[in-house]
């Protein structure tokens, strides 16, 4: 196992606020907790700085898609204004998930669309 280290430029990584950078720890595994956890918190992190296309890039590139994840989708995706899209993506997120209060939160979101 080793650590990875992914940046946006040529450079060597420094600390990077906006979250343009991130750590990777590579498993030998299809699945790796660690790295989803990663994409999910940077992708809040961006859609927090008004970058939900980065977002989607971000989470776009995950192999396994998580309920988390497609939730995360769906809000960058309504954020852009992508109503359509975001309401799938709510529905996978719903599909897929197994918490209650989780699913009460989404299916605010889906209703906050239809408005």
């Amino acid at each position: 196992m080793e650590w990875n280290i992914f940046s946006l430029g040529d450079e060597p990584p420094q600390y990077d606020p906006y979250g343009r950078g991130y750590l990777r720890w590579q498993w030998g595994s299809d699945f790796d907790p660690i790295e989803t956890t990663a994409r999910l918190r940077l992708a809040r992190v961006l859609i927090a700085n008004d970058n939900s296309n980065k977002a989607l890039e971000i989470i776009s590139e995950s192999e396994n898609m998580s309920s988390a994840l497609h939730e995360v989708k769906g809000d960058a995706e309504e954020k852009l204004g992508l109503y359509a899209e975001a309401k799938l993506s709510y529905l996978k997120a719903l599909e897929s998930n197994q918490s209650q209060s989780v699913e009460a939160i989404l299916k605010m979101k889906l209703a906050n669309l239809d408005t």
